[in-house]
């Protein structure tokens, strides 16, 4: 999962405003804006504006050397609320979006997954595995949507597992034999 991506440099009062008029609808807080994080790239950014025309990467952020990069709200939670736990905070925020994907999914019952099954656990490689959510691969039309598993003794591990597979370990009917 892609948390940020390069832009073009420099920042923007309507970025900023757009910033303190719409941050709460994306989880974040007013007053993150201008405060610093140091990135897993080694870079320290700090928090600048939003684009909330931009779905996947709206907040806006302009590292120490003055490049202008964007990142999921999910990724500046995690780093505002969590610093010293990066890597589980942003397991918690990869769940929290494939939770949203698995509920809203309007196939569920054609895919043969029930939505009971959210937060479930089964055996997966032998593994004990909990069902989080769901996850599409690929591009246009070659797309192949997964039941995103979460490993019950590592919880930092999140595992794609093929839905039949997660059907019938779950005692479902797969696509195959309905």
């Amino acid at each position: 999962m892609e948390f940020g991506i390069a832009c073009e440099n420099g920042g923007n009062a309507a970025e900023r405003q757009e910033y303190l008029e719409g941050a709460t609808s994306y989880g974040l807080k007013k007053a993150w804006l201008g405060k610093t994080f140091n990135y897993k790239d080694g870079k320290t950014y700090t928090i600048v504006g939003l684009k909330a025309r931009s779905s996947k990467f709206p907040v806006v952020c302009i590292n120490d050397a003055g490049q202008k990069m964007v990142f999921t709200s999910e990724l500046i939670t995690a780093y505002m609320t969590n610093p010293t736990n990066i890597e589980q905070a942003l397991v918690e925020a990869q769940i929290k979006e494939m939770r949203k994907a698995y509920v809203w999914h309007g196939a569920l019952g054609s895919l043969g997954l029930k939505e009971a099954w959210l937060d479930k656990t089964f055996k997966h490689n032998g593994h004990a595995c909990t069902i989080v959510g769901l996850h599409e691969k690929g591009r246009h039309g070659n797309r192949e949507t997964f039941v995103v598993v979460q490993d019950n003794e590592e919880k930092k591990k999140l595992y794609l597992a093929p839905i039949d597979a997660v059907v019938k370990a779950m005692g479902g009917k797969t696509k195959a034999a309905a």
